[in-house]
């Protein structure tokens, strides 16, 4: 049996847990969020179920705004260093199985079995994503000049968390760790 601590954690079950909070409709049009995927069921190499995301901008290794959907709800709202075929990958790893022996993060098994859930039921999940602008400078370290690149992704998550908050009342559900 998995179990957690924090509440705030939760598998979402049911389309009502999310359709009272916002869609992407606004957010796409007022803040440039493209749709650069979706996800489907599969199954591992030992025939479990698992999460696959299908994603346009899988190889590069870039930051990104991202938001998961469910028939257009917002599910989830979150930001990556790794581009968004790395965190989705990471999300993949969030079975019952490891889990259970402890190799995974909570976060990434309860976006997993979400997820699951809601396809099993015969939702819509994509994901949308925004990239964060490449920033790099000049530095001065010990007398060189170096081009450095800088990481701002997290500055414009917690901008988006801002917008999500003042639109809609609160983050997405599954973004309240």
């Amino acid at each position: 049996m998995i179990t957690t601590k924090m509440s705030r954690h939760i598998i979402i079950k049911s389309i009502d847990q999310i359709n009272g909070y916002g869609t992407i409709d606004s957010l796409a049009n007022e803040h440039g969020f493209k749709k650069v995927g979706y996800c489907i069921i599969t199954e591992d190499k030992n025939g479990k179920e698992v999460m696959k995301s299908i994603l346009s901008e899988k190889k590069k290794k870039q930051e990104w705004i991202y938001i998961i959907t469910v028939d257009n709800f917002i599910l989830k709202a979150g930001g990556t260093a790794d581009g968004i075929g790395g965190r989705f990958g990471s999300y993949r790893a969030g079975t019952i199985k490891n889990r259970e022996n402890g190799t995974c993060s909570v976060t990434n098994y309860i976006v997993q079995q979400s997820i699951l859930n809601m396809i099993r039921l015969g939702h819509k999940v994509e994901i949308y994503g925004y990239k964060v602008p490449s920033v790099t400078v000049n530095l001065d370290v010990f007398g060189l000049t170096k081009e450095i690149k800088t990481s701002i992704f997290k500055q414009y998550e917690e901008t988006i968390f801002n917008i999500l908050e003042q639109k809609f009342g609160s983050r997405p559900i599954l973004s309240l760790n």
